[in-house]
């Protein structure tokens, strides 16, 4: 027994914008309430649901229920899954999610939309619209409605093939829409067997980008196709495509381009997103103010390093020019590039080895820089030596 698992707009709904014209449903784009669709056949004997999504859509077939080899009245392939609001409803979604037996028997079936007229500063305001259709097996050429009691020809988007499901459409001047309310006569005196999907008074003709099922101007995302159209926030942008699907978050702005709005974005100018991101570093801070978001050790609340041309403490400074990296006046500051030696470091002249020779006191035990400048400063001072003794004796003579 097969029966209705979800709904995916209420039976009857309008969605009006003063930016993208009238969007009024009548029915529900559901497939006729028909799931699951895995094991059904059509008249044919390919499967009805061809594409395998899961819903019956235009360009697929109804199910040939008993597999006789048709879809027809008298055939054992009515099925009726109209929801309690589809049964309960006037304005024609009782029309929908059924097949209708009869020869005329759905002959002046009626769809009746309502809905807020466009503000004449609109740009939709005075556009013509389109009435939309999709049901099955409506063979009968040519097919005709009556829009506020004109009749117009419908342009059917396939062919008479048994149990066809296919689009149809119809232009809707503007001047039947100025009072807010369009109601569309069906004419079926000669179809024996019928059955609608819904009915979608749009600004456009029936687009389905994603081949979901779900038109677009319905759709909650409309280039990705999701079935369930689920929308855990609320926010009318359905989860596949929703960059903060948790947070309420209708502008899906993304500064940074890392697929994160910025919204629930821990870091909306920064790509990586620190820990959450692909490549941050996860130290806590964000570009632009962590200079370098590869690198833990640099950050706003690091120490200022000894390395040349590095701002470990992203201050804009370089870290060379802060601090008494090298220490080669000796001194009380240590050697910040070695601070594992800064207790051995001796304050000015007190250092082992000081003396009238060594009036630094940078001998042995004093933490003076690297040791290719500790026997620097000792070249330097045997060399100077010689030149001061001599210095001397000449002062003697």
């Amino acid at each position: 027994m097969y029966r209705l698992l979800y709904l995916i707009v209420p039976a009857s709904a309008c969605f009006a914008t003063t930016a993208l014209g009238v969007t009024s449903v009548v029915g529900d784009p559901d497939g006729f309430g028909i799931s699951p669709t895995s094991d059904l056949v059509a008249a044919n004997g390919d499967p009805a649901d061809s594409d395998g999504d899961g819903i019956i859509e235009a360009g697929e077939y109804l199910p040939d229920w008993n597999q006789n080899g048709n879809t027809a009245i008298n055939s054992a392939d009515s099925f009726d899954f109209r929801s309690a609001a589809e049964l309960n409803a006037t304005d024609g979604a009782q029309w929908t999610d059924r097949a209708v037996e009869g020869g005329g028997a759905a002959d002046g079936a009626e769809f009746i939309f309502q809905f807020e007229v466009p503000e004449e500063i609109a740009n939709d305001h005075g556009t013509t619209h389109f009435i939309n259709f999709v049901f099955g097996d409506y063979d009968v050429n040519p097919t005709s409605i009556d829009i506020d009691g004109i009749t117009v020809n419908l342009t059917l988007q396939g062919s008479g093939e048994d149990g066809l499901v296919q689009a149809a459409y119809a232009e809707v001047p503007w001047s039947e829409m100025a009072d807010g309310e369009v109601v569309i006569r069906v004419h079926a005196p000669n179809e024996p067997y019928l059955t609608f999907d819904y009915a979608l008074l749009d600004l456009f003709r029936l687009v389905d980008v994603d081949g979901d099922g779900i038109p677009g101007s319905l759709d909650n995302c409309p280039t990705v196709p999701n079935l369930d159209q689920l929308d855990s926030d609320g926010d009318g942008v359905g989860d596949v495509c929703d960059l903060c699907p948790d947070d309420l978050d209708s502008t899906q702005i993304d500064t940074d381009g890392d697929g994160l709005g910025d919204v629930c974005d821990p870091c909306p100018l920064d790509g990586t997103s620190d820990a959450t991101g692909p490549d941050g570093d996860g130290d806590g801070y964000c570009l632009p103010a962590d200079c370098d978001d590869s690198d833990a050790e640099v950050s706003p609340a690091a120490e200022p390093g000894c390395d040349p041309q590095v701002d470990r403490n992203c201050d804009g400074i370089d870290d060379l020019s802060q601090n008494d990296c090298g220490d080669d006046d000796d001194s009380a500051a240590g050697d910040d590039d070695d601070s594992a030696n800064e207790a051995t470091d001796e304050p000015p002249g007190q250092g082992p080895g000081a003396g009238a020779g060594n009036p630094g006191g940078w001998g042995e035990g004093c933490n003076c820089g690297s040791t290719d400048e500790e026997n620097g400063r000792q070249a330097s001072w045997a060399l100077l030596a010689p030149l001061l003794g001599l210095s001397r004796r000449r002062r003697r003579g």
